[in-house]
């Protein structure tokens, strides 16, 4: 796959030594593909200058002024870059090629016998021609997920964490009913404490303090139907006294 961050450590020089004015003002990689700016004469990657401006804001990163384009760069600056030599970006894999500026794209996106291709299963990065042979042996990296902490292959951990969440969605549907006569019985029994405790207020001052007590507890019980039989007994008790 052809990589446009071209590094200066990439390029091949008598000097060692190269000109700044073929380093894009943005990324700080070799140009390419230059663009320049009408306004203000800097030299950018096209990639560069296409992130920069916005639908809304075409605006020069530099002069911000309206970004108008001069489509044709210097031709000394077409030149300087045309005479560049450049190491293919898969030397680290094994790639001796170094080529001309122009000739560089063609190579490392179609020619070069060391381009690489990510592993679908265990994420390392393997030449394309053992790809095939790599995966028939390859172990997969298994992943925790967050949700159930099962071991999933790190392929497949995005879709099972859909998964997983549509799984709670439909849990926390099906438990939905239950939530809503929960909050019926708390509201009948609020309504019903009130009561109490108005009655007493009358009859029973003091006793007040049982109800009162029971009252602020309330909201920590369960919904369970026998419980909440057993409380209306209680109290029934206590306003009959």
């Amino acid at each position: 796959m052809f990589e446009e961050n071209i590094d200066e450590k990439r390029v091949i020089t008598d000097t060692n030594i190269l000109q700044e004015e073929l380093i894009c003002r943005i990324c700080y990689y070799i140009l390419w593909k230059p663009r320049i700016c009408a306004s203000c004469q800097n030299l950018m990657c096209q990639k560069c200058i296409l992130k920069c401006l916005s639908p809304n804001q075409n605006l020069c990163p530099f002069c911000r002024l309206k970004f108008k384009e001069k489509f044709v760069a210097s031709s000394r600056i077409l030149s300087l870059l045309s005479n560049l030599r450049i190491r293919c970006c898969n030397s680290s894999n094994g790639c001796t090629k170094i080529l001309p500026y122009d000739l560089l794209e063609q190579h490392e996106s179609f020619e070069c016998k060391y381009i690489s291709k990510k592993c679908h299963r265990c994420e390392q990065l393997v030449l394309i021609e053992n790809i095939n042979q790599h995966e028939n042996i390859c172990k997969p990296i298994l992943i925790k997920c967050s949700i159930c902490k099962a071991l999933v292959e790190s392929q497949f951990i995005h879709s099972h964490k859909d998964e997983c969440l549509q799984e709670r969605s439909n849990e926390m549907i099906e438990h939905q009913p239950s939530i809503l006569s929960m909050n019926r019985f708390r509201q009948e029994n609020y309504f019903f404490l009130l009561w109490t405790l108005f009655k007493l207020i009358l009859f029973k001052p003091s006793m007040i303090h049982l109800v009162i007590l029971k009252f602020f507890i309330f909201d920590t019980l369960s919904f369970d139907m026998k419980h909440r039989y057993e409380v209306s007994i209680e109290y029934n008790n206590i306003s009959d006294r």
